[in-house]
């Protein structure tokens, strides 16, 4: 059998390997010669390297998989109880026992040594491709992303891939990707409407709280990131977890709560919409506003905000979105107009049933509804005086955000505070980062 050059592509690379993991599972008698043959051949040229190819061979195995051979020949491979390849490849992982979880090196990430206190978010978004792929693309060498752990979806099994005091490429933000822990699920892609399995959710969430006690971070959602709400770097926006992803399901799993506790006296909310009874209008686009497909009303995690107290209002414009000033939209992929299920945002009015909060600059308008939001206390921040306006970044290290400010009279939840002089905050559907020094911070 000879292995695929360094120059062969990853999806053909990725697909060869499928058929040759199913034509040797037929013949059911040489699982244990691969092994050894994928371990021995170790070689610059051969991509992925051969301890990922057979981490991702028994993979393979353990879920079931069907296609076509290379002689042309369609088969299907019954999910089988491959033992072999399961273990830890370069040490034992950090993970609840529970889990029994497995450690495989991944390749794109920046050595660390960091500390409980540099830690400061869980970070959750998707592979963006099956677990098996993720697994053999992480350690790769020509892949500069990674995230610290995977979890399978049929099963729930979790493999860490980078160690905690490192730093995993995942964000597309370099200080955001400092400060977390990231969690990859299992799928194809993350702007559709997905639904994750229990297992996922099971393993999620023990991973989660073991995340949380190990770094010694509130179990909340201001520290229990989507991928979706991190500004990215580059000028490109993540959606994932997803608009279907269950964040009540996933704290309930936790024995934690969704958002802090009910306060009459606070002057923030948080949204709590549950996603089996929470039904929104939506469409997929395959770019934002083109090739859009009517998906009619559909349970999602977010309430989408207007522009006034109306129900024909427009929905909100993000600046970063729509660069022409159209209206928000329905668009699964617009974030601009969405607030998500745990999300907390300073109240800024209330009118006649409808409530607006502060949102990227803006009164985002929303209807008031029995069981959607709750009244809760939190900082807030707002100008200082005699601050008229204050510079928002996506990352402290760049140059402020052009396309906005934080206000006068405006105020958003305060996240966090470091050392180099920059504060966290809930600006919209994605945290900024704003300079201490400008702000007054109130009790909330």
């Amino acid at each position: 059998m000879s292995m695929m050059s360094a120059d062969t592509g990853g999806s053909r690379d990725r697909a060869r390997l499928r058929s040759v993991a199913l034509q040797i599972a037929l013949h059911g008698s040489v699982l244990a010669i691969w092994e050894i043959a994928c371990r021995t051949v170790v070689s610059p040229l051969f991509l992925p390297p051969p301890s990922a190819i057979a981490v991702a061979f028994y993979d393979t195995l353990r879920s079931g998989a069907s296609g076509t051979t290379t002689d042309g020949q369609h088969v299907s491979l019954v999910a089988q109880n491959a033992a072999a390849g399961a273990g830890p490849l370069t040490g034992a992982a950090s993970c609840p026992s529970a889990l029994a979880c497995r450690f495989v090196s991944a390749a794109g990430y920046i050595p660390g040594n960091r500390t409980t206190g540099a830690i400061r978010y869980i970070v959750i978004g998707t592979a963006g491709t099956t677990y098996e792929q993720a697994v053999a693309q992480a350690a790769n060498p020509k892949d500069a992303t990674s995230a610290h752990y995977l979890v399978r979806g049929s099963d729930g099994q979790v493999t860490q891939l980078v160690r905690g005091k490192d730093v995993a490429r995942f964000t597309g933000n370099n200080t955001l990707d400092a400060q977390s822990v990231t969690v990859g699920l299992d799928t194809v892609g993350g702007t559709g409407l997905i639904r994750y399995s229990d297992a996922t959710y099971a393993s999620t969430a023990a991973l989660v709280r073991f995340l949380a006690a190990t770094y010694h971070l509130p179990l909340d959602r201001q520290h229990v990131l989507g991928q979706d709400e991190l500004p990215a770097t580059g000028g490109t926006l993540q959606n994932d977890p997803g608009p279907r992803f269950d964040w009540g399901h996933l704290f309930t799993l936790m024995d934690a709560e969704l958002a802090p506790p009910a306060d009459d006296y606070g002057r923030a909310i948080a949204f709590v919409p549950a996603l089996a009874t929470n039904t929104q209008p939506v469409r997929q686009c395959a770019t934002l506003g083109l090739g859009c497909a009517d998906l009619g009303r559909q349970q999602v995690n977010f309430v989408p905000l207007r522009t006034a107290p109306q129900d024909t209002a427009p929905l909100l414009s993000d600046a970063g979105l729509h660069v022409n000033g159209a209206a928000g939209s329905a668009d699964l992929a617009d974030s601009g107009d969405k607030a998500v299920a745990g999300q907390v945002f300073a109240v800024a009015q209330r009118q006649a049933g409808w409530t607006a909060i502060w949102y990227g600059g803006q009164l985002g308008w929303f209807k008031d509804s029995p069981g959607l939001t709750r009244t809760v206390r939190m900082p807030l921040v707002t100008p200082a005086p005699g601050v008229s306006q204050v510079d928002v970044y996506t990352d402290p290290a760049g140059e402020p955000d052009q396309l906005y400010t934080l206000g006068a009279g405006e105020s958003y939840p305060l996240l966090s505070q470091s050392p180099d002089g920059f504060s966290a905050i809930s600006f919209d559907h994605h945290i900024a980062f704003v300079r201490t020094a400008d702000l007054s911070v109130w009790p909330g």
